[in-house]
Order: structure tokens, then C-alpha cells, then sequence
């Protein structure tokens, strides 16, 4: 499959001392590899929210369910966030997830979509030793992406992953397979 090239941005923070201008570079290109890996986890996320919320609204109606999905979920004005707040309604509804469960699922959605969002606007820099992360949430943040951050992160997106799977598992959107752990 060819591989595109486009215009691809990033910053080189440049300070009294030299710059090496390689290696900088590298590092964001490196980010940039992550960031695709964020956004794509991301959008799996959201993908399984969706199959949920059109399950509980068209369980019995196929050809209603995909135009529901086709025309509502998919389209540009139902984002995360709005999927987010049709999860919790669900949720509450039905209480597939209760007490420490529940505040868990809303959180790691939330830190989700944190990052998602962090990523798609932020502007990714470079210092030549160490990668930046500089974004807007409420206040400027400019975040080191050490091996701690990518660590907290791969953990958090994991875990909301797997989280999103088991509400789809109690909510009947999908069957759990035969070996497949439960979340107690």
C-alpha cells in the first residue's frame, strides 16, 4: 500500500544552547507514530459505544438500528462527547455498571477523550532531549511525553477499552465468548 506524504507540523524548541535539529525531529516523529496509535484506540472506543447505544435503542430492528447509525451516530454532530453522555443515560437506565464500576467507565472515558482531543489540537514539540505536548483544557497545558505519560496512557486507554467491552458484553450488544474473563 503506498505510503502518503502530507504536511505534518510540530515545533522545535530552540534555547541559548544548540539545537540538534535531527534529532529533535526524531522525537517528534516518534510522537506523531503514538499520537495515530492514540487517535485509532480512540476511535475503536467510540466505535463500541456506538454498537451499544444503537443496540439499546434497536435491539429488534435491524434496518432501523443501521439507519439510526448511519444517519445519528456517525455523523459529524454526535461526537464523543455526546456518546459519552447516551452511555451514562444508558447506564443509569439499566445499571450494567454500579458504584466504583460506573465512576471508573465515566472517568476513563472522560481521560479518553482527554487525550483524543489533546492530541487532534495540540501542537506537538521538541526540545531535542525530551517531546511536549502543548494543548488547551480549560488552561493552557504543556505536558512531557516521558515514558511515564505514555505508560499512564496506554494503561488508562487499555482499560477503558476493556471496560467499553464488558458493557457491551452485559448489555447484550455482544455475546462474551466462551473464555473470556468478566469484570466483578
Amino acid at each position: 500500500m503506498k505510503e502518503i506524504k502530507v504536511m505534518m507540523s510540530g515545533t522545535v524548541i530552540v534555547g541559548d544552547k544548540p539545537t540538534a535539529l535531527q534529532d529533535a525531529m526524531d522525537i517528534i516523529h516518534q510522537v506523531r507514530k503514538n499520537k495515530a496509535k492514540v487517535m485509532e484506540a480512540v476511535l475503536s472506543i467510540e466505535r463500541d459505544l456506538s454498537a451499544v447505544i444503537k443496540y439499546h435503542f434497536f435491539a429488534d430492528n435491524f434496518e432501523k438500528g443501521s439507519e439510526f447509525k448511519s444517519t445519528i451516530l456517525d455523523s459529524d454532530w454526535c461526537n464523543f462527547a455526546a456518546k459519552r453522555k447516551l452511555i451514562s443515560h444508558i447506564n443509569e437506565q439499566k445499571g450494567y455498571f454500579k458504584g466504583n464500576d460506573k465512576q471508573r467507565l465515566e472517568q476513563l472515558l472522560k481521560k479518553a477523550m482527554s487525550y483524543r482531543n489533546a492530541f487532534a489540537h495540540g501542537d506537538i514539540q521538541s526540545d531535542a532531549k525530551t517531546a511536549y505536548l502543548n494543548y488547551f483544557e480549560g488552561k493552557q497545558i504543556k505536558k512531557e511525553l516521558n515514558d511515564q505519560y505514555w505508560t499512564e496512557l496506554e494503561k488508562d486507554l487499555l482499560d477503558c477499552f476493556n471496560l467499553v467491552k464488558e458493557l457491551q458484553y452485559r448489555s447484550g450488544t455482544f455475546k462474551r465468548p466462551e473464555n473470556a474473563e468478566t469484570i466483578e
